[in-house]
């Protein structure tokens, strides 16, 4: 077969099948780096080969006589294997080809890349047609479309427009007055300019929201069945869904589907129709646009594309983070409160760069060494002072004591709103811009009642910058959940390179040449890919939730180490010891202080964790697992990561790469099922059944490797490809029925809560109207009996 090479020269090269399988080897020059360590240079061979005294013995003896004089000797076909052999004699080696065979249309390395005519699209060897329909046009197009409704569909996501009418009410309660929608105060015109620049599609999307919602709204009060006051027509049904499944499923899929790419195995053609479908679910929007159909593009594109989507995805949302933040601080000046000296308003402020309010990581861990060495410094001094003789006395530690609790409470009191990004507003004017001081008396109540007014209004703002903060972060994380395989694997891809002949290839378009100008270029972005998303991702995960969960425990525990502190301390050990109970657990020398402070510390670390407002923060990253594997996310995220990107390291295209996958697979199965650290013994079993799915492709990959490298084919490929696939649909089968049964049984379960909340607030009623009746019936009696007077008659 004439095919063309990479260096642009014809010759007449093997490309055949094999004739115990039906896999396609290409003969071509053996590796340069294989020849050198291998076959030419002796002293690079193991020191335990028969054949290197031989060698190193006779330098000037020809390779062929080497081999043939030691090849009588022990261990020779351990240390020279056929393929070995067969490339030091001969030079060449045989490489295994990505298709069946080196048929029409392709071309270059290894018969792996496109000829001139051909594209990669529907059937890889169907020639492109000279006209472009405009059908071709229409997917890139639509996820054109697709990205720009993105970008205002999170600012649909992070609108919030009660605010308006907030901004409104708190006016008017600073002038001590009645809301005025007619008046153009400041807060209205802010209102709508709000919404001028809301989009139309968007206002409309809000009157229809509003009009079903005003039609229901009526539709329920017709149908409504009232006893008492009490609404007992029957609850609506609703259908509950538990997200983490949908993740577990999702993470399978893009495994599963990257499979296909990350191991050199002749997977049947069924088994890659199923693999096809699953690798959508990694969201390769240049794949899946179809773009090869329309222009010729090479891996470097693919590249540049992916990670532009990626940065600009997270521009957007860093956009309106800041966006939103200078929003809220607009906000904040737009109803200040006034000065209780001079009664003018106060719109001085002062920014507090917060480290532990950050998002950088960075930050973050200069936030914690700090806190850590403060506290360590501070309780290592401890002894010394007291071996002093006591510097301070009791009064002085008692008054140390309660301003060290305010100033806990002020940095890590969770129900307490703190957004230092919004900066502090003074409540006076440093200096006032009049020289008399005019508020007094009357005027002085009004201005602190306006004032009090205004501050509720401002923490009702301050209270939504946050929830608008934590959505930021949940989009930050949510792309980062779903997007890292896919974008890691393609990051990593650009290191793959294999060795043909002298020159390295690119594995995955073997049109590149490794190691030159324009792969450095791509090497060094890769590069910090590695550091800020391969490797930051699940760094960053892990830091959130560990300074989260260590937020403030040792500041407490150094506190309650105080004489002055044994009431807190008896009551914080009480509630460990109901932890204990309910957990089941057994902690000896309970006694002995340090292991009060070691259990002491658990139960805050666990504490913080279960709080409202860091569950609303991160919980989607952990609330899935229990609380002593809060970490499995991000050892989940490392093990997509090793599957999807890292094996392809791991001698590529040999059985040993796809044992160690396999034995990865098997050890995260027993992981799980012995173990268990989803909260829900629904999310172990469906995660676990997933688990063994893959171990099952893999094993039906190393059949096929095996298969391949047999003399005679002694196993039904086709029939085991079959049984893969029929089991790939029973496990998609059994978590679809798993979440559509356990929404069926939580909707039942609300649906009679409901109904006994209902019934139990209709007992309350008539219990209440009871009494007032029966009350009103012992005063009609003693009225009717004693009179008004209290004189009997």
């Amino acid at each position: 077969m004439n095919v063309r090479r990479a260096i642009d020269t014809i010759a007449e090269e093997l490309g055949t099948i094999s004739p115990r399988t039906e896999e396609g080897y290409y003969l071509f020059s053996a590796p340069a780096t294989k020849r050198e360590s291998s076959c030419n240079k002796p002293s690079l061979w193991k020191d335990e080969d028969p054949c290197k005294k031989i060698a190193l013995g006779n330098p000037s003896k020809n390779l062929s006589d080497v081999i043939y004089e030691c090849s009588n000797l022990n261990d020779f076909n351990v240390y020279w294997s056929a393929d070995r052999l067969f490339s030091c004699l001969s030079g060449k080696t045989f490489y295994t080809l990505s298709t069946v065979s080196c048929t029409t249309g392709y071309d270059l390395a290894i018969c792996s890349v496109c000829a001139d005519g051909y594209k990669p699209c529907n059937e890889a060897n169907a020639e492109v047609r000279a006209s472009i329909k405009w059908q071709n046009f229409v997917i890139p197009v639509l996820l054109v479309l697709a990205l720009i409704g993105g970008v205002f569909g999170v600012r649909f996501y992070l609108r919030d427009l009660t605010e308006i009418g907030l901004l409104a009410k708190a006016e008017a309660d600073r002038r001590l007055k009645a809301p005025d929608s007619k008046k153009g105060h400041i807060a209205i015109r802010a209102g709508a300019k709000y919404r001028r620049q809301s989009m139309a599609v968007v206002g409309r999307v809000d009157q229809v929201k509003n009009k079903l919602t005003t039609f229901f709204k009526k539709y329920q009060k017709r149908n409504a069945k009232m006893v008492f006051g009490v609404d007992v027509s029957p609850p609506p049904r609703t259908f509950p869904v538990n997200p983490s499944k949908f993740k577990i499923f999702i993470g399978f899929f893009q495994i599963f589907g990257n499979f296909q790419s990350s191991f050199v195995v002749k997977w049947s053609s069924n088994v890659q129709d199923v693999m096809n479908v699953s690798q959508k679910f990694n969201l390769d929007l240049v794949a899946i646009a179809g773009i090869d159909c329309v222009v010729t593009k090479n891996f470097y594109f693919d590249f540049t594309v992916t990670v532009s989507l990626v940065v600009l995805a997270l521009t957007v949302i860093t956009a309106y983070f800041y966006a939103g933040t200078r929003n809220y601080r607009s906000k904040l000046q737009l109803i200040p409160r006034n000065c209780l000296r001079c009664g003018l308003p106060v719109l001085e402020s002062e920014l507090i760069q917060n480290d532990d309010e950050s998002f950088n990581p960075l930050r973050l861990l200069r936030s914690w060494w700090r806190t850590y060495n403060f506290y360590n410094r501070s309780s290592s001094s401890i002894p010394v002072e007291a071996a002093k003789g006591g510097l301070e006395n009791e009064n002085t530690a008692a008054l140390s004591t309660i301003r060290e609790t305010r100033a806990l409470k002020r940095k890590f009191g969770m129900s307490q709103v703190r957004t230092p990004y919004l900066g502090l507003f003074r409540s006076v004017h440093t200096k006032c811009p009049t020289k008399r001081h005019v508020l007094s008396g009357a005027l002085l109540d009004r201005t602190i009642r306006g004032n009090l007014r205004v501050w509720q209004a401002r923490v009702k703002l301050r209270m939504n910058y946050l929830t608008y903060r934590n959505k930021c972060l949940k989009l930050y994380c949510w792309m980062a959940l779903f997007l890292y395989p896919s974008v890691s694997k393609t990051i990593l891809t650009v290191y793959n390179c294999q060795e043909v002949g002298d020159v390295f290839y690119l594995v995955v378009d073997r049109r590149l040449i490794c190691y030159n100008g324009q792969w450095a270029v791509f090497g060094m972005i890769a590069t910090i890919g590695v550091i800020v998303w391969v490797v930051g991702i699940p760094f960053f995960f892990g830091l959130l939730i560990w300074l989260a969960q260590d937020r403030g425990v040792a500041a407490r525990i150094k506190l309650l180490r105080k004489p002055q502190m044994r009431v807190q301390r008896q009551k914080w050990l009480k509630e460990v010891d109901e932890q204990h109970i309910e957990d089941g657990r057994f902690v000896r020398d309970m006694d002995n202080v340090e292991v009060q402070d070691e259990e002491l510390a658990k139960y805050m670390k666990r504490k913080n964790l279960t709080d409202s407002t860091v569950q609303a923060r991160l919980g989607f990253i952990y609330a899935e697992y229990t609380h002593d594997y809060w970490w499995f996310e991000v050892v989940d995220l490392s093990r997509k990561l090793f599957l999807s990107g890292v094996i392809v390291f791991v001698e590529n295209g040999s059985v040993e790469q796809v044992l160690l996958a396999l034995a990865v697979c098997l050890t995260t199965m027993w992981f799980l099922l012995y173990f268990q650290p989803y909260d829900g013994y629904s999310d172990n079993l469906i995660a676990s059944i997933t688990q063994l799915q893959l171990f099952f492709t893999l094993w039906l990959g190393v059949m096929i490797r095996l298969n391949d490298l047999n003399i005679e084919s002694l196993i039904n490929v086709q029939l085991l490809s079959f049984l893969l696939v029929g089991t790939c649909i029973a496990v998609t089968m059994f978590g679809i029925s798993m979440i559509i049964g356990e929404g069926l049984a939580e909707s039942r379960r609300i649906f009679t809560e409901t109904t006994a909340q209902r019934k139990k607030h209709v007992q309350e009623e008539v219990r209440k109207r009871w009494f007032q009746a029966f009350n009103y019936a012992a005063y009609e009696a003693q009225m009717l009996r004693y009179g008004a007077h209290g004189r009997r008659i």
